[in-house]
């Protein structure tokens, strides 16, 4: 009798210890569910926030998440722009739009003033706005052209008008040259009038456009005070050129230097 107790008593202690195990085995595959449930989670948020740090917003500018603000209350959105967006995906952009479109600078600086007034129009018919304009006009320079802008420091690069001064100014394209330039222009035997008109117009209008003619008043004070120097003596003119340097003197102004000519001489 005593045995069969000791017997009974040992199965359940035995049933007792299985159900113990059974139950640590489940728990632990419980929480290494749990575990692997929160992986997975982290993973696809993870892939979420990439996903929204890639993806343009309703302006369509990309989501960047940055760093959690001083206060916790999170991370900062910070909004960057699309690399198309850049200066230098913009300038790509019309550089390969206007590859064959703007043609190369050419090396007779007489045709270097119409060559501006093409690329001008043709920046003006593809909205080329003005910070791309003298990225875009260094890839159709000369190999001189190029060579001469290399003395100009970053600032100036970066302003297509300031670039564009330069050159005319390096080739010797000034007031002077254009009105010179004018004066002595002769028709070429396999030039037709008609082309050869063109040429006076266009180196008329470099000339009192360089002189800041935009109305009447100042073409009749320019052409005044250019008849005022022709009269000069040799000496004379070189004294009020050099004075003049690149701007025009008005006509009561030369007139007046004129008269202090005369009454020194």
């Amino acid at each position: 009798m005593e045995l069969e107790k000791q017997k009974d008593s040992e199965k359940l202690e035995c049933q007792r210890r299985e159900r113990i195990a059974e139950m640590e085995r489940l728990d632990r595959e419980k929480a290494a569910e749990m575990e692997k449930m929160r992986v997975e989670m982290e993973h696809e948020l993870k892939l979420r926030q990439f996903e929204t740090s890639r993806v343009g917003g309703d302006d369509g500018e990309e989501v960047v998440e940055g760093e959690a603000g001083e206060d916790g209350e999170g991370p900062v959105r910070v909004r960057a722009p699309k690399w198309e967006e850049t200066l230098a995906g913009r300038t790509k952009r019309f550089g390969d739009t206007l590859r064959h479109v703007v043609p190369k600078m050419p090396t007779d600086v007489g045709q270097i003033p119409q060559y501006f007034d093409n690329v001008e129009h043709l920046f003006d018919i593809y909205e080329v706005s003005a910070d791309l304009r003298s990225k875009l006009l260094i890839l159709h320079l000369s190999e001189r052209a190029k060579s001469l802008i290399g003395r100009q420091n970053v600032k100036s690069l970066d302003n297509y008008d300031e670039m564009k001064r330069f050159l005319l100014g390096e080739f010797k394209l000034t007031a002077m040259e254009y009105k010179a330039r004018f004066d002595k222009a002769s028709k070429r035997f396999t030039e037709t009038h008609v082309l050869f008109a063109s040429h006076l117009h266009n180196e008329l209008r470099y000339y009192l456009s360089s002189r800041g003619v935009d109305n009447f008043e100042k073409l009749c004070n320019l052409l005044v005070s250019d008849k005022l120097k022709s009269c000069l003596s040799p000496g004379a003119l070189s004294y009020v050129l050099s004075l003049e340097g690149e701007g025009c003197f008005s006509q009561i102004r030369l007139r007046g230097w004129q008269i202090r000519i005369l009454t020194a001489t």
